[in-house]
C-alpha cells in the first residue's frame, strides 16, 4: 500500500482502524485490564443516574465506566444556504456524500 499521500488526504479505514487498536492495545498493556477494556457490542442504553455510569448492552450485559464515549459516527450534512433552492431537486446534489451511491451518474449529457 502506497502511504506517501497528501497531509490532506483520509487513510482508508480499514487501516485507520488497525491503528487506533494497536494504539488501544498498547494503553491495555500499559495500564492494565482495570483502566481500559475493550469491549464489542451495541449499547442499547447508558444510565447516568449514579457513579459509575452503567451502559446496558446487547446481549444482556452492562459494564460499569467512569467514562464513556457514544462514537456514533457521522450524521449526514444540513443542506447549505443557496440562492436557487431548485439546485437541490437537481439530479446533481447529493444529500449524504458517504452514501454508497453517491457519486453514481454524475456525468452529464
Amino acid at each position: 500500500m502506497d502511504l506517501s499521500q497528501d497531509r490532506g488526504t483520509f487513510a482508508p479505514r480499514r487501516l485507520f482502524g488497525a491503528y487506533v487498536r494497536a494504539l488501544l492495545n498498547d494503553e491495555i498493556k500499559r495500564s492494565g485490564r482495570e483502566r481500559l477494556e475493550l469491549v464489542k457490542g451495541d449499547v442499547l442504553s447508558l444510565d447516568q443516574s449514579g457513579h459509575p455510569l452503567v451502559l446496558h448492552l446487547d446481549r444482556g450485559r452492562a459494564i460499569q465506566a467512569d467514562i464513556a464515549v457514544m462514537a456514533i459516527g457521522n450524521f449526514p450534512p444540513e443542506p447549505m444556504p443557496i440562492s436557487h433552492p431548485s439546485f437541490y431537486d437537481t439530479p446533481f446534489y447529493r444529500p449524504d456524500p458517504w452514501a454508497t451511491e453517491a457519486l453514481t451518474r454524475l456525468v452529464s449529457s
